[in-house]
Formats: structure tokens, C-alpha cells, sequence
């Protein structure tokens, strides 16, 4: 699925701008085969060109830039796959998606071709035990899941002026297009009007009222990022101006440098002409959202704090730490238990034998197979000596830890200190991997909780109980970490402390 999702997410849009005030001639026109699955709930529109791609020097950006690491065996299979299509004829792929299926979910993709049959059994090949489906359509493959599938069929309506007026502002190869919801909006604008102190409340005010004004956002370049356009079109010009101030003022706090921010009417642009300033300010962009992280590691973990969130919600507590035997014998890792609640891990649950331990023949053999979220993004681990896979997804241990409390699951009401400010699990270093299906987790220092986790790392992922992740450096303090493992420590955590 990893191959996928790179063939049909990774999509930019075109150098070429000119600021759309009216539409004349639908903007869809020119997106011969889509237009039937693009309406009035539609939020987001992105295309991409099979022909004017190189996969791997697109492979080699994303590494650099610390977005995406792509192993050279993936890249090969999406390169044939790449190929194929084009000898098929297929020009373009697209991406669609509705506020439902854009926040909960896979997107949809369509594949206009005349040779339906053919492709739909290619792009099988990328997906093959996911919960991901294809479907043939007058004229494209469609790509969704069961429910993203049934939205891409219900049409209702027309698309809105602010999608269209977004797709116009990408005239070339590749496009990405979002039109943001007026609701959307406001919540975002609640949510910085809830940040502020008294020392910013008057520009944290006026940047809320800006961002409520932003209409549509467009992505535009050519691939790999030779040249890159991001526009933000608001209701006025002075929204502009004020939200140019507050992302450049955002991404020099937490990146240590401005980007080249400029205004061309109601609109703040970011633009480049060389593969290097793209090079940089994807990193900038990369640093100020998501600090010193992988986004595709925060991406993964996320998954996985969703999972333990449906497994709570089916079973009214959190698995523990391991499967036991009557005897009390060890047998298989929460990281097994939640597998129904991952989306490629039901059928993978299912050839587990749960009567048996870890290290059975039987359970080895499975063990071989890993899914995604539990592979590092940033670092690529060897298989253990018996060929089981191994993951550094482990959950810190201490007497008061959600897996590493003594006694029955515990459940969110056991959470006292609050799901925001308890980490459940963590990505640690290397040395620690352990095989992901033994009932083994991170053993914690309490003299040193840090370097449990840290080793020799610059920082680690951490995921809260709430499901959020968040990118933790070296100059975290131990005593602040300690209070994050507690489930009820009653200890009081001061924000500043850790960035």
C-alpha cells in the first residue's frame, strides 16, 4: 500500500498562476473523464502526469527534504507500474476527496481510461491486502474504500466556485487544489482564539479573523519541485498581508528561517524556480509543522493510536501489554491484539495462532510479514535471526505507564493526569528493536527515563493517549518525561517545557 499511496498522494501543481476572480468556462473542462465525480461536497482536486514524472528523482527530493523515506525495491515496482500505465494509454491520475473521506481516511483516486479491466488489475497489484478497493466505471477506475467509493458515485450537485476557482490557479502537468469550508474555518479561528495571552492577543486576533477570510489554496510546480507555487487566495487584500506575517513569523520560530513570502492581491504566494530553494523551503515548511519529525512516521504512529482508540471503544479498556496464556505464560504483544483495528491487520490477526507463544514455529512464520505502521520510516531495520521482523513502535514501562502498570487493562478512566499529557508509546532507538510480535516493550531508567528512550538520537516520536504525536529533542527533561509515562501522577505540566 506504501507504493500506492506514492504513485496516487504524491501530487503538485504547476508553475503558471494568474488570479482567478470569476469563472467563465468550468476549470473541469480540461479534466476530460472526472468531471461526473466531482461536486458540490468536494474539498480537494489534484492530478498528476504519468509522462512528465521521474519517480525516482521525485524519490530522491522527498528523502532529502526528510518528507518520505522510499526504499530502492518500492520505487522499482512503482516505476513498472508507472511504466504500464502509460502503455496503456492512462495520461493522468487523480485524487478526490470530500471532508468526510479527507479526515478519515485513504482518498479517492480516479483513473480515466477505455481500458478498465486492464488497469483496474494493475493497480491491484499495489494494494493487495488492504481494505482498499477498485471499481470500474463508465470510462476510469475508481479507487476508494467501500464508503469513499459510494461518495464518489453519489454525485450532488455542482462543484463549488471556490474548488474551481483553486483548480483554475494549476495550469500544467500537475495539480492540487483545496477549497476550504467556511466551517472548517471557523473552527481553525476558535482554535487560535483559544491561544491567546495577553501578550499576543492583538495579532493572534487579526490573524484569526484573516484566516477566517482564506478561500481556496492551490499547490503549483513541476516534479521533483524544480519550480514550486503555493498560493493562499483570501476575501481581501489585508487578510493577505496578515496571514504572510504570521506564517513567516511561524516558520522563522521553529525553523530558524523566513520563507520567501510575497502578496500578489488577496493572495499570500510562495514561489521558487530551482530545485533547491524548493529543496529548502520544504524543509522550512517540514520543520515548522512538524518540528525536528518524520511526517510519515507521526503519520504511522497516529494510526496506531487510532487502532488502540477502537480497540478501547470495542473492548471498554486498552489491550494489555501482552496475550497470556491460563498459565500465565507471555504469548503475543499489544501490538498483535490491535491488529483487527489496523487497516491492513485483519487479515494478517487471523493466521496468528493466539493459544500459542511468540516464538512457536507457526507465529514466527507470520511474524515475517510486518505491517507498514510498525516499520521505521527513517531507518531500515534487519529481520531477527529467525527472519522475524523487528520494530522500534515500543511501549515505555515504569510502574505507573499505561501497558506497564500492574494489574487489569486500564481504560481512559484510569487516566487521571489527562489523555494530552500521557504517552502511551514510542518510537525508540535502533539497538532497542525488538521483534513485533514478542511481548516485549521498553524497560525505563527511572534514573534516566530520557535516555531509555533516546540513546543516542537527536529526539523520538511520542504518541499521546489523545492520539496526537509529537516530536521530542535531547533537551527534554527527564522529570518532565516522567510526569508524560505517569497515568495519575497529578503532576503539572508546563507547555513551554516541551518544545
Amino acid at each position: 500500500m506504501r507504493g500506492f499511496h506514492l504513485i496516487s498522494g504524491l501530487v503538485l501543481a504547476v508553475v503558471a498562476w494568474q488570479p482567478v476572480h470569476c469563472i467563465a468556462v468550468s476549470p473541469l473542462d480540461r479534466h476530460a473523464g472526472v468531471q461526473d465525480f466531482v461536486d458540490s461536497q468536494t474539498v480537494l482536486f489534484g492530478w498528476i502526469s504519468l509522462a512528465d514524472l521521474d519517480l525516482r528523482e521525485l524519490a530522491n527530493f522527498l528523502n532529502e527534504a526528510g518528507i518520505q523515506q522510499i526504499d530502492a525495491r518500492e520505487m522499482s515496482r512503482v516505476q513498472a507500474v508507472r511504466e504500464t500505465l502509460i502503455s496503456l494509454d492512462v495520461e493522468r491520475i487523480y485524487v478526490i476527496a470530500d471532508m468526510v473521506s479527507l479526515t478519515s481516511g485513504p482518498v479517492q483516486i480516479v483513473i480515466p481510461t477505455d481500458k478498465q479491466q486492464s488497469v483496474k488489475l494493475l493497480m491491484s497489484t499495489m494494494i493487495d491486502g488492504s481494505s482498499y478497493e477498485l471499481e470500474e466505471a463508465p470510462g476510469a477506475v475508481l479507487g476508494g474504500t467501500a464508503i469513499g467509493l459510494k461518495l464518489l458515485k453519489d454525485r450532488q450537485g455542482e462543484p463549488s466556485d471556490r474548488l474551481q476557482n483553486a483548480i483554475a490557479a494549476c495550469q500544467g502537468d500537475h495539480g492540487l487544489a483545496f477549497a476550504t469550508p467556511a466551517y472548517l474555518l471557523m473552527q481553525a479561528m476558535d482554535v487560535l482564539k483559544s491561544a491567546i495571552s495577553e501578550d499576543d492577543a492583538g495579532e493572534l486576533a487579526e490573524t484569526a479573523e484573516a484566516l477566517a477570510q482564506v478561500q481556496w489554496l492551490a499547490l503549483s510546480g513541476s516534479l521533483p519541485p524544480n519550480s514550486m507555487r503555493f498560493q493562499i487566495h483570501t476575501q481581501s487584500k489585508s487578510a493577505a498581508e496578515q496571514l504572510k506575517l504570521f506564517v513567516a513569523k511561524t516558520t522563522a520560530d521553529r525553523a530558524e528561517t523566513a520563507l520567501p513570502l510575497e502578496t500578489d492581491q488577496d493572495s499570500v504566494v510562495l514561489a521558487t524556480d530551482n530545485i533547491s530553494e524548493s529543496l529548502q523551503m520544504m524543509t522550512i515548511l517540514r520543520k515548522a509543522i512538524y518540528g525536528g519529525g518524520s511526517p510519515q512516521q507521526q503519520n504511522a504512529m497516529k494510526q496506531i493510536a487510532l487502532a488502540l482508540h477502537n480497540y478501547a471503544s470495542a473492548n471498554r479498556h486498552f489491550p494489555p501489554q501482552s496475550l497470556v496464556s491460563d498459565d500465565g505464560k507471555r504469548l503475543l504483544s499489544w501490538r498483535v491484539l490491535i491488529l483487527p483495528y489496523l487497516e491492513q491487520g485483519v487479515s494478517l490477526y487471523q493466521q496468528f495462532r493466539l493459544d500459542e507463544p511468540w516464538d512457536s514455529p507457526h507465529n514466527l512464520q507470520v511474524a515475517q510479514t510486518i505491517p507498514a505502521v510498525y516499520r521505521s520510516m527513517d531507518v531500515e531495520l534487519r529481520p531477527a535471526e529467525n527472519g522475524a521482523a523487528r520494530t522500534r513502535i515500543l511501549a515505555p514501562l515504569t510502574k505507573d505507564s499505561v501497558f506497564g502498570r500492574p494489574g487489569e487493562p486500564i481504560s481512559f478512566r484510569d487516566i487521571t493526569d489527562g489523555t494530552s499529557n500521557t504517552i502511551w508509546f514510542v518510537q525508540t532507538y535502533p539497538e532497542q528493536a525488538v521483534i513485533w510480535t514478542k511481548p516485549d516493550d521498553l524497560i525505563v531508567d527511572p534514573e534516566n527515563s530520557l535516555q531509555s528512550i533516546l540513546g543516542n538520537m537527536e529526539g523520538f516520536h511520542a504518541s499521546y493517549v489523545d492520539g496526537s504525536v509529537h516530536y521530542f529533542t535531547d533537551e527534554l527533561k527527564s522529570q518532565i518525561l516522567d510526569a508524560l509515562l505517569s497515568i495519575s501522577g497529578g503532576e503539572v505540566i508546563n507547555r513551554d517545557d516541551l518544545e
